[in-house]
């Protein structure tokens, strides 16, 4: 996927982590989530309060489940997400290396994980 970072992005044109989750969420099950473009912070701590604040109106807490949100922490504050595909594979994308496909049983990824959540039945 040729899809540039850009922090607070939600659309081909340039995604962050979130953006790039909702836009493979929506080809993979064709539902359009919210865009929680205040998510736009650079600061983590907004970011994982933002997270927290609306992750239960959405989603639940699931196994590992194609399309669910991998939630990821450092130094306890939600920072990252990305999109598990299977086969303990997630795609994500990040400023410095943009979008790729990696195995969450690496060691700096699994310690990482907060956990796996999937939206809601209510939702869908």
């Amino acid at each position: 996927m040729r899809i540039p970072f850009k922090v607070a992005g939600r659309s081909f044109e340039g995604a962050d982590c979130y953006g790039l989750y909702r836009l493979l969420f929506l080809d993979a099950f064709g539902k359009e989530l919210p865009k929680y473009d205040y998510y736009n912070s650079t600061e983590t701590e907004q970011s994982n309060n933002a997270i927290n604040d609306n992750l239960d109106c959405i989603f639940t807490k699931s196994e590992k489940l194609f399309g669910s949100m991998v939630l990821m922490q450092k130094g306890g504050l939600i920072s990252h997400v990305g999109f598990y595909l299977g086969n303990n594979q997630m795609i994500h994308t990040t400023e410095a290396k943009g979008v790729q496909i990696v195995d969450i049983r690496h060691k700096t990824i699994k310690e990482a994980i907060k956990g796996f959540y999937f939206v809601q039945n209510t939702y869908m």
